[in-house]
This record gives structure tokens, C-alpha cells and sequence, in this order.
């Protein structure tokens, strides 16, 4: 016996209806007269067809007994409570070279610890031996105003791994702006899996938004690195380079003019990744793009020639969802969960003493796992997006 599956969505693309499954991801266009009820009730009386086989195949029929919910539930827990993979995001310091008015971290003044990294290294030493692989992601700030400290980090890890038997793999969230072609051979020696560079809209619009602090601009500058870093790196296997481009007030013909401006050669290695301008606490603004024109803007990417980021976070919000195994490290060396805003405390769940051992705050811990479990929430339970959102943003819900 057969039933619907309970993450079927009817949604309208281009003016035509479609089923999409929350579960699998998958979409098909259908008919008005298509109801999936009666090809249940057909099936059940026996009368099973192509459109069957592959309505089962991409989810949007289930076996009668299996309860989806469950399923999901215990990939959640899966993943939040796994102690093998562990991603550490280092932010020893919120400088940058750029000066951009929405930058988040703007207002906040948080003192440098010296021995940074002198104490990361015994952290390190103390905690890295438990995993199976370790991810070091580069964030800032512009983390390469820090560039000498970090690859010396990254070899004292590399050396590390040797000893302990872990995977090391790195990542880093650059401005681009300091990048030059000894830097990426040295993050790909790091095994860099990605670099991120961010394009503000056309010419026009990065420049007043991504500027340096003495007012130059920036804009023909990255367009140069990300052509340098494509060149160095079109034999370097699972690498992957991201262009981000900010939303705020963006049409499509700035898309076009941004996206239109790489070299068409260079653009089936290059991911595109959108994302809308929030206000933050300096920073307050209407922004007149909506989530409704992401298809659009990711159609005009792709017909131009570029990739789209797929979401990596599965069974969970996003990667600030995990238990122990995520946190930014801080200048101070404390340990938050998520930055997005810090000056909510309870998103900050430890300190890295001067020894290197991990004090964790217990009580702002279990706060968080609490608001990251949606499955305790009867409105997510009952969501036909519940595998798309899981419960989303957790610091919202939190705060």
C-alpha cells in the first residue's frame, strides 16, 4: 500500500503548476487535472504504471508505513551529535582593508589576544586528535591581513596531522583584495577547498559599497584576482571558487553587467552565490530585493555560463546547527556558535584558556541545542518545508 508523501508542495514557476518534494528536491510540472490522490487510490486498486515508478523513484509516493518524519529526525541527530568531521572558523581579528557599510562586524570592538595562535596550536594538539577530519576556514575581518600567522598555522597542522592521523582540508572568506599568486599556492598546498570572493552588483554599485578605507575603489581590481586565482588553480582537484554577489537594491541588468564582465572561459569554475543585504546594528535599510527574484538572478547566471552553489547543510539550518563540532574562534579566543550578532552573548559557548583547553559554557549550550531542534516544535512537525528550513535561523529563534 501506498501514500502521498506529506512534503508535497503545489508551486506556481514561470505561471505553470508544479509538485515540489521538500524531502528529495525534486519537481515535476503537472497538469490540472493531475491529482496524486488518485494515482494513490489507482495504485492501491492494483493499477500501477510509468507515472508511478517514477513518482516513487523521486518521492512524492511512499510506502504506507514509512514515517518521514523519523527519517529526518534521525538524520538531524545524525549529524548534530557526529564528533569526527570538526570545522573551525578563525577569526583572529575584525580589521579590514575595505570599509563597507553593512559589514556586520562593524561597532565592535573586541581585543586581540596576542598568543593567538601560540595558544591555538596547544587547542589543537589537545582536541584534533578525537576527529577524523578537520576543516579550517579563514574568516575575518579580511583574514589575510593576518596571512604570515595563518600558513603558519596551517603547516604546524599539517604536521599535526601526520602525527594523528586526520584529514586537513582549508577554505577561506577573503575580500580578494590582498590575494596574490603566492597566496593561493599556499592555500591549495593547505588543501583548500574553496575560495570565496564577493562582487557587488555592476561597476557602479560595488564601488560605492566595497571600497577600500582610503576611499579607492575596488571592482576591476577583483575581477583581475579572480581571473589570477582561476588560471592558478584549473588543475587543482575539489576546488571549488565562489563568487558572492550582495544583494541591495539590485536589478538584473546589473547582474548581467557583473557576470558578463568575467571571461566566458573562466566561468564553468565558478559558483554563484547570492545573497540579500541585512540590516545590522549600523547599518539600516530598505532593500527592495526579494527572495522571489533568486530564481532569476540564478536562471541569468546559468545561461551565462556559471555554476550554482548547491546547499551543503543537510539535516540542519545551517552550519551553526551543529553541536561541538562548528564554532568561530574569536580574537579574544572565545568560541561562538554563530557572529552574526555579537552582541548576543548567548550565542557564545566557550572560552580557549591560556593552556589551550576548552572551557564550555554548559547553560548557553544547551540553549542552543534547544532552539535548533525544530522536531520539539508542533508547527515544524506539521511543516510541508521542513526539510528546506529546519526550524530556520537559529539566533533569530533563539533571541
Amino acid at each position: 500500500m501506498y501514500k502521498e508523501s506529506e512534503f508535497n508542495n503545489i508551486i506556481t514557476i514561470n505561471g505553470k503548476k508544479h509538485i515540489y518534494n521538500s524531502m528529495t528536491k525534486a519537481y515535476i510540472k503537472i497538469h490540472d487535472d493531475l491529482s496524486i490522490r488518485e494515482i494513490v487510490n489507482k495504485i492501491n486498486n492494483k493499477e500501477k504504471n510509468h507515472l508511478f515508478f517514477e513518482l516513487i523513484k523521486y518521492g512524492f509516493i511512499i510506502e504506507k508505513d514509512f514515517d518521514e518524519i523519523s527519517l529526518l529526525e534521525y538524520g538531524y541527530n545524525k549529524t548534530y551529535f557526529n564528533t569526527s568531521n570538526l570545522n573551525v572558523v578563525l577569526v583572529p581579528a575584525l580589521k579590514c582593508n575595505f570599509s563597507c557599510p553593512y559589514c556586520f562586524e562593524k561597532g565592535y570592538n573586541i581585543e586581540e589576544n596576542k598568543k593567538y595562535f601560540e595558544i591555538l596550536k596547544k587547542f589543537s594538539i589537545i582536541n584534533f586528535k578525537s576527529c577524523s577530519n578537520i576543516q579550517i576556514s579563514l574568516f575575518g575581518g579580511e583574514p589575510l591581513l593576518k596571512e604570515k600567522d595563518l600558513f603558519d598555522y596551517l603547516e604546524f597542522l599539517s604536521k599535526l596531522k601526520e602525527k594523528y592521523i586526520f584529514s586537513l582540508s582549508s577554505s577561506i572568506v577573503t575580500n580578494g583584495s590582498l590575494i596574490t599568486e603566492d597566496t593561493v599556492k599556499t592555500l591549495i598546498k593547505y588543501s583548500c577547498r574553496s575560495i570565496q570572493i564577493t562582487i557587488d552588483g555592476d561597476q557602479k554599485r560595488h564601488d560605492e559599497l566595497r571600497k577600500f578605507v582610503n576611499d579607492k575603489p575596488s571592482y576591476y581590481l577583483l575581477l583581475s584576482k579572480i581571473e589570477m586565482i582561476l588560471n592558478l588553480t584549473k588543475n587543482t582537484q575539489n576546488f571549488t571558487f565562489i563568487l558572492r554577489i550582495n544583494l541591495k537594491d539590485i536589478e538584473e541588468d546589473e547582474i548581467m553587467e557583473s557576470l558578463s564582465n568575467i571571461d566566458k572561459k573562466y566561468r564553468s569554475r565558478i559558483s554563484i552565490l547570492f545573497r540579500p543585504i541585512y540590516n545590522t546594528k549600523k547599518y539600516i535599510f530598505e532593500n527592495k530585493n526579494s527572495f522571489e527574484e533568486l530564481k532569476k538572478f540564478l536562471d541569468l547566471g546559468v545561461e551565462l555560463g556559471y555554476n550554482v552553489v548547491k546547499n551543503r547543510s543537510f539535516y540542519k539550518s545551517c552550519e551553526s546547527c551543529g553541536d561541538d563540532n562548528f564554532y568561530y574562534i574569536m580574537p579574544d579566543l572565545k568560541l561562538w556558535k554563530c557572529i552574526g550578532d555579537l552582541s548576543y552573548e548567548k550565542a557564545c559557548i566557550g572560552k580557549i584558556d591560556d593552556e589551550g583547553e576548552l572551557n564550555i559554557n554548559s547553560q548557553n549550550m544547551i540553549d542552543w541545542f534547544n532552539a535548533s531542534n525544530c522536531f520539539k516544535e508542533r508547527e515544524c512537525r506539521e511543516c510541508k518545508l521542513l526539510p528546506d528550513c529546519y526550524g530556520g535561523c537559529i539566533l533569530y529563534k533563539i533571541k
